[in-house]
């Protein structure tokens, strides 16, 4: 069987198939280029389980929002959405994540407070002389 030499190898970052054939031997033809994602990560629902997951709605219905598998399911398929996705999770925990923030007096001057809650960066805009009771209504607005 005679080799047959690539003379270019293309930039792996550009989407292309290179394959080989072979005229005298019978075997020709285009490799399996399709593409499959398995996600493993934590989660407290369906553990040791592999699922497919189709949206990221399904993705934070199923592992809850904020979970480090919801997170990566939903960069994923944003990344591209089209790749058929399998999500494998591992045991988290049942208890969810809690801390308590203090905030006392009022606003100073007109900002924005920055809160990361559940994965998700909330930018709440508070006027100059919000009380705390103010930016607590606008935080579960977000």
């Amino acid at each position: 069987m005679a080799e047959i030499e690539f003379t270019q190898i293309l930039d792996q970052k550009k989407p292309a198939v290179m394959a080989e054939t072979d005229w005298f031997g019978g075997a020709n033809g285009l490799p399996d280029s399709s593409k499959k994602l398995v996600l493993l990560g934590a989660s407290a629902n369906f553990n040791n389980t592999l699922r497919e997951v189709t949206s990221i709605a399904k993705g934070i219905t199923d592992y809850v929002e904020g979970s480090p598998m919801a997170c990566m399911i939903e960069a994923a398929l944003k990344t591209n959405p089209k790749v058929p996705l399998y999500a494998l999770s591992y045991p988290a925990g049942t208890v969810s994540a809690l801390l308590d923030v203090t905030m006392a007096g009022t606003s100073t001057a007109a900002g924005v407070l920055k809160v990361w809650i559940g994965g998700r960066l909330l930018r709440v805009s508070l006027a100059s002389g919000s009380t705390s009771a103010a930016a607590a209504t606008a935080i579960v607005a977000q």
